[in-house]
């Protein structure tokens, strides 16, 4: 069964692999030219096309059309972009020329990596992979966590501060919600609806799962938060909705001997992938999830989003590392898979010739970049004290650590601790906080006690 957003289950049928082509195991991964065709992301006719293109180009979109394409979309860009980037529109000629060679789905098949592999084999490997030996694994493990080490020491303090009361009053346009649902209590959630969207493409999530792994049958809960982007939140809540089940599923299968760090490793990060291909839409979102099995919490983390632990001392441990473009290794990553990247962000032209770009380096979705953009997560393993009692967990989008370190999110969180605050107050504490520092993101907070 499926725990959506709220602790509720649905049930998506037995056919949610199928969906992106064909049933995913350890192997046989699902076939990315499948996915292709089953998308219907023909990005556009070849010449000679009557029906043309979308029917702007009668007879097809030839060479000659190139230059004036090009034109077109650079002056459409936002200076943020335009900026500094010198090599734009000699990128834009060479995805525009690329896409004359053949509709997507024979395109993707045809394409090669400069060693001369086939990066549809590349793109498969990268993305179903499975580590077998538990050395490896232990290795990852606490190479995965030195990254979120460095990378919280290596935050700037950015004069975060709590909302006063007066400035709380100007926030009602925000429409700001919060909630502690009933399914798990110990969690708060708080999100904000961005004037420039109307509609916030954030979603939350906190359920409990069930699985069995060997002749153990296991209760975990699940919490995480979704930035989605390009769609109002269809990205985001589908991600949101469906996790649970799919994750369930991997679980099951790679636990058949029982649990292992192997088994749920493994499990994670095939199932945000198994999440991706499922997913049907234009547009994409990130994924902070955090699986709690016992005293041990799993970290899967797919795009800028974060989470962090805080003790009843106000220690601060950040538990997840963004994916950013920025870092060397996930710009290679990026061009592992063919993609493009101009000043930190991937870009591509859509079947609607519009350019499209994106900030983070990992995503469920965005199939408009033609799987160079993984979901593949970064995956961390944090293990509670004995008496836990005093931690909290902490999930936000970047919309919150855009204005805020780690560490000061968390400083905020203590103070409101010591002050009795419940979980739902601090969430949209944090929420508010977001906001009187200038954020311009949506902005979605998840608080839980351990």
């Amino acid at each position: 069964m499926n725990a959506d957003a709220t602790g509720k289950f649905s049930n998506v049928g037995e056919d949610y692999v199928q969906k992106a082509g064909s049933r995913a195991t350890k192997s046989q991964p699902p076939s990315l030219s499948l996915w292709a065709e089953a998308h219907k992301v023909t990005i556009l006719r070849n010449p000679g096309d009557p029906d043309g293109i979308l029917g702007k180009y009668p007879g097809g979109l030839v060479e000659q059309d190139i230059p004036d394409l090009v034109t077109q979309q650079y002056n459409q860009l936002p200076d943020s972009i335009k900026n500094g980037a010198k090599n734009i529109q000699t990128v834009f000629l060479k995805i525009l020329r690329k896409m004359l060679a053949a509709p997507y789905a024979d395109k993707i098949k045809q394409r090669t990596t400069k060693s001369g592999e086939l990066l549809l084999n590349v793109i498969n490997e990268r993305d179903y992979r499975i580590v077998y030996d538990d050395k490896r694994i232990e290795e990852k493990l606490n190479k995965e966590m030195e990254a979120v080490t460095a990378h919280q020491a290596a935050q700037q303090e950015k004069s975060f501060r709590r909302a006063t009361e007066s400035e709380k009053k100007k926030f009602s346009e925000y429409l700001i919600d919060s909630e502690s649902p009933k399914a798990l209590p110990a969690v708060g959630a708080a999100n904000t609806k961005s004037k420039l969207r109307q509609k916030s493409e954030d979603a939350h999530l906190a359920a409990t799962i069930r699985f069995k792994m060997g002749d153990q049958e296991y209760e975990a809960q699940l919490t995480g938060v979704f930035d989605g982007h390009g769609d109002k939140a269809k990205c985001s809540s589908f991600a949101a909705n469906n996790i649970g089940e799919v994750l369930t599923k991997r679980l099951e299968e790679f636990g058949e001997k029982g649990l292992s760090d192997k088994a749920v490793w493994n499990a994670l990060k095939l199932a945000m992938v198994d999440l991706s291909r499922m997913y049907e839409g234009k547009g994409g979102s990130t994924a902070n999830v955090v699986l709690r099995i016992g005293k041990d919490l799993w970290i899967a983390n797919t795009g800028d989003s974060r989470a962090f632990v805080i003790n009843d001392k106000g220690l601060v441990k950040q538990l997840s590392e963004d994916a950013k473009l920025d870092e060397d290794k996930f710009l290679k990553s990026i061009e592992k898979r063919g993609g493009e990247v101009i000043k930190n962000r991937i870009v591509t032209v859509d079947e609607e010739l519009k350019f499209r770009s994106l900030g983070t380096a990992r995503a469920i979705g965005d199939h408009v970049f033609e799987g160079a953009v993984t979901a593949r997560p970064k995956i961390t393993k944090f293990t509670l004290p004995y008496d836990s009692s005093g931690h909290k967990l902490v999930q936000c989008c970047d919309g919150v650590f855009d204005v805020g370190s780690t560490n000061e999110v968390g400083s905020l969180v203590y103070s409101l601790r010591k002050k009795d605050y419940g979980n739902e107050e601090i969430s949209r504490e944090i929420v508010e906080a977001a906001l009187v520092n200038k954020s311009g993101d949506d902005i979605t907070a998840v608080v839980t006690s351990l």
